[in-house]
This record gives structure tokens, C-alpha cells and sequence, in this order.
């Protein structure tokens, strides 16, 4: 992840509401971190991964063995949700 890449998630992260309120800067650096981790795990860049749907559905599938709580899957959806423009926020 790109510092560029980074910082747009950073500020995508802090319109995100989490169960009433906003996220923490603690669980915004979370979420950076595990989408970085995610990245490491399947070998590509975070823009790869969300470049398609297939692209999208074969990540999360290849995080599964490794990412039992599903907070790496959770990272890289919302990254997604950024990029595709699924969230009236980016």
C-alpha cells in the first residue's frame, strides 16, 4: 500500500461510523495495518485486489485459512467499498 493509498483509506476510515460512533484513530491504524497484512498474505497490491469482483471474491477466499476472525477480509471490503464507490463518503 502506497502512501497515497494510505492516506485515502485514512480519510475514507474517519467518515466510517462504527455502532453509533466514529472510529477511533486506533481502529482506523487497525484497518491500514490489516489491509497492509492482507496484501503481504496474497502477494499483490490492495488495487489489484479490488480492481474486479472476481479479483474481490478470490482474495477473500485465499485470506480464509489464514484469517479465521475475518478482520483481514473485513479491511480489505472496506478498501473495496472506497474504491468502488459503494459509500457515499469517497
Amino acid at each position: 500500500m502506497t502512501t497515497n493509498q494510505e492516506n485515502g483509506f485514512r480519510r475514507f476510515l474517519e467518515g466510517v461510523i462504527w455502532q453509533g460512533r466514529p472510529l477511533t484513530a486506533k481502529a482506523i491504524e487497525a484497518r491500514i495495518t490489516k489491509a497492509k497484512k492482507a496484501e503481504e498474505i496474497l502477494g499483490m497490491d490492495i488495487e489489484v485486489i479490488v480492481a474486479s469482483d472476481e479479483a474481490m471474491r478470490r482474495a477473500l477466499i485465499g485470506l480464509r485459512p489464514v484469517d479465521t476472525r475475518g478482520n483481514l477480509a473485513n479491511a480489505v471490503r472496506k478498501y473495496y467499498e472506497m474504491r468502488r464507490g459503494l459509500c457515499s463518503r469517497y
